[in-house]
């Protein structure tokens, strides 16, 4: 939205360069941290842990965007707030289709694209519910820019908080039971969500094996089983700091292993290449600054908002179709 008063004390001078600053970190920050913390993070924690973390972050990052005095002090949190993307976006896909169904499961997996157009929509929706809410629209000279921004800002707690009560009461990935050489290793827990989750006991039996043979010890030497069962001992009893030593360690080798591999390896470097194309095809421009096109074409502010949900929304609506 452009406020007529500038409430972050931006630089006048290169404010362009400030406020892209502050749109793009969250999304740098969620890239370069957020997402390689997600995997020692899930280890650690499991993925109910992770999203926990994370929609915790982000209340703390929303609460601090709406009382944040200058643009530095916003950067600042936005910092945290990508971070929390970072984990957030890597975890809850897996978590919702580990549990779902083995006909949704890789629709849910890509689900996650759906939700985003589905979050610009909702976004663009409260934005201009707000901008009407404090007068900004009217441009009377009564309206208060600064509650607008501030209100927009904090905006992100409450889905935040509907993520932290929906973890609450979903349950844990029993892959995360079934890693033998996880800090969190437990068939038991395992075969319990699985009796939760399937229909009939017999189901749960059958994901429980075919959960557990690929994921079993494989027998490269002839103490290996020993050696196994040494180290589920260690972590069973290990404290909350060698948990995370543990997850470290874990998590090493497994992003090690990316590279090693030609093909896995190949497929790290296609994945980057596309999502580098993604962000500099433009469409997301539309996206962090649909106010900003859409002002140029109408001029004017209400027509500009309505513009951006009218966006949001063909997103979202067409999205759909990609769903089986």
């Amino acid at each position: 939205m452009d406020l007529p008063r500038n409430p972050l004390q931006l630089p006048i001078n290169d404010m362009t360069w400030s406020s892209g600053a502050m749109n793009a970190m969250p999304y740098f920050m969620a890239a370069l941290l957020g997402s390689p913390m997600a995997l020692p993070i899930n280890i650690c924690m499991g993925r109910r842990g992770a999203l926990t973390i994370s929609a915790i972050l982000i209340i703390a990052s929303s609460i601090g965007s709406a009382f944040a005095q200058t643009w530095l002090e916003l950067l600042l949190v936005r910092i945290i707030a990508g971070v929390a993307m970072g984990i957030k976006a890597a975890s809850a896909p897996v978590l919702a289709s580990k549990t779902a169904v083995r006909f949704w499961r890789g629709s849910i997996v890509l689900a996650w694209q759906l939700w985003v157009a589905c979050g610009i929509l909702i976004g663009s929706v409260i934005n201009m519910a707000i901008a009407n809410a404090t007068g900004y629209l009217k441009r009377d000279g009564k309206n208060d820019s600064r509650l607008a921004l501030r209100l927009i800002l904090g905006g992100p707690a409450v889905p935040a908080l509907f993520l932290l009560i929906a973890v609450a009461m979903c349950y844990e990935s029993p892959r995360y039971y079934m890693r033998s050489d996880a800090p969190g290793f437990s068939i038991d827990r395992a075969f319990q969500i699985l009796l939760k989750i399937r229909a009939h006991r017999l189901l749960a039996v059958r994901d429980l094996i075919l959960i557990w043979w690929p994921n079993r010890p494989q027998a490269t030497e002839p103490n290996h089983e020993s050696k196994a069962g040494q180290e589920r001992n260690t972590h069973n009893g290990l404290i909350y700091m060698g948990r995370v030593l543990a997850s470290l360690k874990l998590s090493r080798g497994q992003y090690s292993t990316h590279f090693e591999a030609r093909s896995l390896r190949n497929a790290v470097y296609s994945t980057c290449i596309v999502s580098l194309a993604q962000q500099l095809c433009g469409v997301n421009v539309f996206a962090f600054y649909s106010n900003k096109i859409f002002s140029g074409a109408c001029g004017n502010l209400k027509a500009t908002l309505a513009y951006s949900v009218g966006f949001g929304g063909v997103n979202f609506l067409f999205g759909l179709f990609a769903m089986r």
